[in-house]
Order: C-alpha cells, then sequence, then structure tokens
C-alpha cells in the first residue's frame, strides 16, 4: 500500500515590465490549504481559460483575455518551475482576432528538439463566413518574448465551428494537434481519407463534429489527417506525446488522442487512438471504458491524459456515475500500461460534489488529478494524488483547472472569479510518495 502526501508550495507574485500588462501584485489569496497563488492577468480584462505546458524549470501559461476590442491570447513565462513568472505577451499578431471559451481554449506546448526550445500556442482564429474559425499554432523561439505569425493548422475556408483542442510536442520539434470539426456537417464522408467511424447514425447531422489530427512539422510544413467521424460535439480532447514510452507498447515519437465518442445508442464513451511514429498512422480506437452513458447531447466536457516516467498511462474523464439512475455526473480514472486494455474505473470526487472538467498531469512515478466541484459558495478546484490511498484537497475557489510537471512537482493554473474580474491563478503542488511507485 502506498501513502501519498500533497504539499502545497507557496508561488509569490512578482513585478515584470510595464504595469499596463504585468502580472498583477499584492493579488495573491490564500487558498482552502494556506497556500498563496500568483495572479498573472491582462488589466482591464477578462482572463481566463488557461493552459500550461513545462519543460525542466520552463513554465509556459497561455490564456485568453477578453476586452471591449475583442479577444487576444497571451502567454506568460516562468523559468523557476512556476514561482516566478515575466510579462505577459500577446500571442496573435492582429488585435482582437481569437475566439475562446472554457472548452476552446488556447493550448500550449514546449518542443525541445537539438538544443532549441520552441514554444507553441494552439488558438481558434476568427474568420468571416462562409469560412468557420480557423486552427492556429502561434510559435515562439525566444522563450516567450515574441511570436511569430501564425501557421494556419486546419484546412482554409473550411466552413463550420471547430475547436476543443488539444496540443502535444514531440521530440522532433514537431507539434500535434487535434480538435473538433465542423466542416462536414450536414455533408458525406471526408473525401479520399481512412477514418475511424462509430456504428451509429449521429443524432442530428447540422451538428457533426469530425476528431481531425495535423502534425506541425518545425519547418512550418503541415499534414492534417482525419482520425474519426461524427463524434460527441462540445468535449475537449486529449494528445498525448509520452515522454516514456508506454512498457513494450508504444515507441518513442507515437502519439496518444483521446475524446468522446458516439457508440451505438448515442453512449458517449472515451476513446482512445495510438498513432504510430513509424507509419504515421493511427491504429483502430479502444473503448477506455464502458460506462453506457447515453445521451441525446453533449456534456461539455472531456477526457485527459498523462504518462509518469515508470511507462504507465493515466486517462481521467466524466462520465455518468450509473447508468441505471442516470442522474449523476462523476470524474474517474484508470491506468493502462499498453494504450489498449485498461483497469476498471475508479470514481475519483465525493458523491454530490457536482464534480467536472478533469485534468492529470504526471511527474516521474506520480500523477496528479484536477477538477472544479461546489463547495464553500461557489466553484472549488480540487487536487487528488492518483496513488492510493489519497486525500482531495483544495486549491481556491476558482474553474478549469490545469497542470503539468516540473522537477519539483506540478505547476497548476486555473481561472478564478468571472466577467471582468476574472484572473488566472498559478500554484505549485508538489506529490511526495512515500513507497511504491504510481
Amino acid at each position: 500500500m502506498r501513502r501519498s502526501t500533497l504539499v502545497l508550495l507557496l508561488a509569490i507574485a512578482v513585478s515584470a515590465g510595464a504595469a499596463a500588462i504585468t502580472p498583477a501584485v499584492g493579488r495573491a489569496a490564500p487558498a482552502a490549504s494556506g497556500t498563496t497563488a500568483i495572479v498573472l492577468s491582462v488589466p482591464g480584462r477578462a482572463n481566463a481559460h488557461p493552459s500550461v505546458a513545462t519543460d525542466g524549470d520552463v513554465a509556459v501559461v497561455a490564456w485568453s483575455a477578453r476586452g471591449s476590442g475583442g479577444t487576444d491570447v497571451y502567454a506568460a513565462v516562468s523559468s523557476d518551475a512556476g514561482a516566478t513568472f515575466g510579462r505577459p505577451v500577446r500571442v496573435n499578431t492582429i488585435a482582437g482576432a481569437a475566439v475562446a471559451s472554457a472548452e476552446r481554449p488556447p493550448r500550449v506546448a514546449i518542443a525541445s528538439a537539438g538544443g532549441t526550445r520552441t514554444i507553441g500556442v494552439l488558438w481558434i482564429g476568427a474568420a468571416a463566413a462562409p469560412a468557420g474559425p480557423r486552427m492556429l499554432l502561434s510559435r515562439s523561439s525566444d522563450g516567450g518574448r515574441t511570436f511569430a505569425a501564425p501557421t494556419a493548422v486546419s484546412a482554409a475556408q473550411a466552413p463550420g465551428i471547430r475547436g476543443w483542442a488539444s496540443l502535444a510536442a514531440g521530440r522532433d520539434g514537431a507539434f500535434h494537434a487535434s480538435w473538433l470539426d465542423g466542416r462536414n456537417a450536414g455533408a458525406g464522408e471526408p473525401a479520399g481519407e481512412h477514418v475511424h467511424h462509430h456504428t451509429a447514425a449521429a443524432p442530428h447531422a447540422a451538428m457533426r463534429q469530425d476528431l481531425y489530427h495535423a502534425v506541425i512539422a518545425a519547418d512550418g510544413t503541415v499534414a492534417e489527417t482525419p482520425l474519426a467521424t461524427e463524434v460527441c460535439f462540445c468535449c475537449k480532447t486529449a494528445t498525448l506525446v509520452p515522454p516514456t514510452p508506454l512498457a513494450g507498447a508504444t515507441l518513442p515519437g507515437d502519439v496518444l488522442v483521446a475524446w468522446r465518442h458516439i457508440y451505438p445508442n448515442s453512449e458517449r464513451d472515451i476513446a482512445l487512438a495510438v498513432r504510430t511514429a513509424k507509419t504515421g498512422l493511427f491504429a483502430p480506437p479502444v473503448r477506455v471504458s464502458a460506462d453506457h452513458w447515453q445521451l441525446q447531447a453533449c456534456p461539455d466536457d472531456g477526457p485527459a491524459l498523462a504518462v509518469s516516467g515508470t511507462g504507465r498511462l493515466h486517462v481521467v474523464w466524466p462520465s455518468i456515475a450509473d447508468p441505471a439512475a442516470a442522474t449523476e455526473k462523476a470524474i474517474f480514472h484508470a491506468r493502462s500500461t499498453d494504450g489498449r486494455t485498461f483497469t476498471p474505473r475508479r470514481r475519483l470526487d465525493a458523491p454530490g460534489s457536482g464534480a467536472a472538467h478533469p485534468q492529470v498531469a504526471a511527474s516521474g512515478a506520480d500523477a496528479l488529478a484536477l477538477w472544479d466541484a461546489s463547495g464553500d459558495g461557489g466553484r472549488q478546484v480540487i487536487a487528488l494524488t492518483l496513488a492510493e490511498p489519497a486525500t482531495p484537497i483544495v486549491l481556491g475557489p476558482g474553474t478549469y483547472p490545469v497542470a503539468a510537471s516540473t522537477p519539483h512537482g506540478f505547476a497548476v493554473a486555473w481561472t478564478s472569479g468571472t466577467g471582468d474580474d476574472a484572473v488566472i491563478r498559478v500554484a505549485h503542488v508538489s506529490a511526495r510518495p512515500t513507497s511504491a511507485a504510481n
């Protein structure tokens, strides 16, 4: 039996650069656990929808900032694993050109290859009708001080809505993006491509969403591939390039993608597919857990993936607690060592807590799950180490937490507040096990 203790480390806000767009100073608020979180914000804007990525002690947080002139995407970089952050920098070159929402946030990843570190931010760019919004990747090769003009990831002039994206970085300097795409709503199959299909008719053809994946090479070339058709409309995807191959099952450079699939009888469960680096092709998807969540709508809540240093895959996702009762959504966790078979699902949240929006990160042999839940008069950010037994802790008021590993634990970010008062909070969590590996 393994025991693990979560230790929350103090994060101190510091001033950096011009006051108009610096992290707020002196606005750190103690969380329920007694820690203090950094505040990142663009003053005068509604700051929300964070994403976080790390590479050693370098941590990057990207988020959206909405104002009277539209929505922009900002990124701030830390060189000390999230203890302090530099000045936020606007990612989009055209002011007000971004689109973002809670399930359609910007996503950030860091690619390191050949001694070069590149920050990539995947975001949604507004477009004039009849074209739908486009998936765009902006990159920085100078540590986040500037971002180049974006690379178009999704096809030009494609109609329909898109987003619910995820981003990962490969060891070769490439980025891997996955997203839901409505270009084929009301249409037939994508021409000339082999894709994975669900076996029940989509209930609403006009709401159809397909799953796409793209590889954005270091030289900027983009290879886009449809991965699955008629998937659940508006649940986030998860994309992962495992830092450690799954034991005997994947090779360096293989990519894992998870999403909410529509199975027969409109059962909306989590699917996972592996892209083999050697062939560049995806294997047929597998069902992570037969939850039998039958819906004629989308729960607006998707899966998350992480691989520990021991080569163990962790999947967390929201699903129905009891298909027979069909009344309560809950957060579940399963493990895999091969990406094809999974342990039975294990519930993580407390019954009746209204838990939602799970994420997971792994650091060495440790793994940390996060979600938000009702409590103390509002939504609270919850953290739980995936060792057993473990006790959840409250990081503070907020929603949509995200996390990434550091040499010292995990950098965790979330949205705190609502409307024009919303800011991004960042804290550091250290999971310190005392025995067997996770």
